[in-house]
């Protein structure tokens, strides 16, 4: 793919033909089912927005590079006509480029998502624009270069100095995927263990990295087989990481709430559980974790199109426990503190969460 242009040459040193399939084949599969669950329960919950755009995007680049592979095997390619091989070269050159930077546009949208109003998602925002510019530029460098060797096609090798370019794109873009969600969940009250679950999830971008020194890696020591085979596998690799926030998360709501409901329904039922009344002046102090924002682990994929901002509103705290049945306009006296504890809290001190987008806020 980048730089791949001589990988399939019949001098080259490569695996069995089998073995490559096998291999690619279940990247490829893997990343087709986590993107097709992914767009499943976004629209089943009507929750679909850019990030789910974007990893269509993915899919369908996915899809092609992976088609193509299979249509028109590379032991065969020398055979066809010219023309057919030009489609197969610039057609996997340019379509793995673009599924691999929508791969990352899609987790770097999600960041977005996540976000409040504020300096950090304006620039989260323009780090998408950024991914798009690098994706232009690494696409238009491959056109130019490998579209002044007709001659030579399909053995189009980009120079060595495209590799170093590209991995120095795709660490730039690696590790803001990497550190941003990091910092930005640092930074909200969460339970630990979702806090870590959130982290790892994020934290698997790091797979792409991998892959991505890997592929840059046999562009520079001139293994040709190992090209194809590894810009593959990182294909694959970066479209399966990109759907894996919808994915977790759908099965930690599944085998992991359960308990949590089952909890709440027997705290709801229990008869010598304060009253709600507003008028009551008997109603005990909130706890710390009643105070929080609460959101589901699903919920993190907030529904735009329906989003309504009625009226500016700020949590002081997000969380993602479960919420209690006292919703906080059932009592003025506690809305009254809240409203007052969140007008005292500097900006500095407020979550960069939009719980207006993301969370179901109860207290």
């Amino acid at each position: 793919m980048s730089g791949s242009g001589g990988e399939f040459s019949p001098s080259s040193k490569r695996p069995p033909f089998s073995t490559i399939v096998s291999i690619l084949a279940i990247s490829h599969s893997i990343a087709f089912l986590t993107t097709f669950f992914r767009l499943w329960q976004r629209s089943r919950t009507r929750k679909l927005w850019w990030d789910d755009f974007w990893a269509f995007v993915a899919l369908l680049s996915d899809m092609f590079v992976w088609i193509l592979f299979v249509a028109i095997p590379t032991r065969d390619l020398f055979s066809k006509p010219l023309g057919i091989q030009i489609f197969w070269k610039f057609g996997t050159i340019l379509v793995y480029t673009l599924g691999l930077w929508s791969a990352r546009a899609s987790i770097a949208v999600t960041i977005v998502r996540l976000i409040n109003e504020s300096l950090f998602r304006t620039i989260a925002k323009a780090v998408v624009a950024l991914f798009v510019v690098f994706w232009l530029a690494l696409s238009i460098q491959k056109i130019f270069i490998c579209g002044t060797r007709w001659h030579e096609v399909p053995d189009c090798r980009l120079p060595r100095a495209t590799a170093y370019i590209e991995l120095a794109t795709d660490l730039i873009g690696d590790m803001w995927l990497l550190c941003s969600p990091i910092f930005l969940l640092w930074r909200m009250k969460l339970p630990r263990r979702h806090r870590r679950l959130l982290i790892a999830i994020f934290s698997c971008s790091i797979f792409i990295t991998f892959a991505s020194i890997a592929h840059a890696y046999f562009i520079v020591v001139r293994i040709p087989a190992w090209v194809g085979i590894t810009a593959h596998i990182q294909l694959g690799v970066a479209v399966t990481i990109c759907n894996l926030l919808v994915l977790v998360t759908r099965v930690y709501s599944v085998f992991c709430d359960t308990t949590s409901e089952t909890r709440t329904e027997t705290e709801e039922s229990n008869p010598t559980r304060p009253s709600h009344d507003p008028d009551t002046p008997s109603n005990p102090t909130p706890t710390s974790e009643s105070q929080r924002s609460v959101v589901t682990l699903t919920d993190l994929g907030s529904n735009f199109g329906n989003t309504q901002r009625t009226a500016p509103s700020r949590r002081l705290y997000s969380t993602f426990s479960y919420p209690t049945s006292r919703p906080l306009s059932a009592d003025p006296e506690l809305a009254s503190k809240t409203s007052s504890a969140v007008s005292s809290t500097s900006s500095k001190e407020r979550p960069v969460l939009d719980s207006e987008k993301s969370f179901r806020t109860l207290s």
